[in-house]
């Protein structure tokens, strides 16, 4: 039983995690950027078997280097009138965000489940010890 309740917690740390970088990434969408300036820091996170059991949350920096956007006007455009704009797939970064939703969302179904199986026990073997 607790292995059941460990893992769940494991996967909803992880989750919650996942969602927060795609959550962080989403925000800086509208980040614009001079075109010498250094390339966006991102960072993926990936599920990895913990020691203990479960899973545990491996952050993956990367660097995004961006679309180079044709906008004069923009105060950081350079003297060609060019800004970088992040490079990020909307919808990818939608359905990664969805699916670290799920994940929270099934696990902790699967932790209120362990608990209540947990209880059920407890209260038969009490149950079965006031019968003696």
């Amino acid at each position: 039983m607790g292995d059941a309740m460990h893992a769940a917690i494991s996967a909803i740390g992880h989750g919650t995690d996942a969602l927060g970088v795609q959550a962080h990434q989403i925000a800086n969408l509208a980040t614009v950027k001079a075109v010498d300036a250094a390339p966006t820091e991102t960072e993926a996170v990936v599920a990895a078997e913990s020691a203990t059991g479960g899973v545990r949350t491996v952050r993956v920096p990367a660097t995004d280097s961006g679309a180079t956007v044709y906008d004069p006007l923009h105060p950081l455009a350079s003297p060609t009138g060019l800004v970088r704009h992040p490079s990020l797939d909307i919808a990818g970064a939608m359905a990664a965000a969805n699916q670290a939703a799920n994940l929270v969302r099934v696990n902790v179904v699967t932790l209120e489940t362990a608990l209540q199986l947990y209880r059920d026990a407890t209260t038969v073997g009490a149950s079965a010890r006031a019968r003696r």
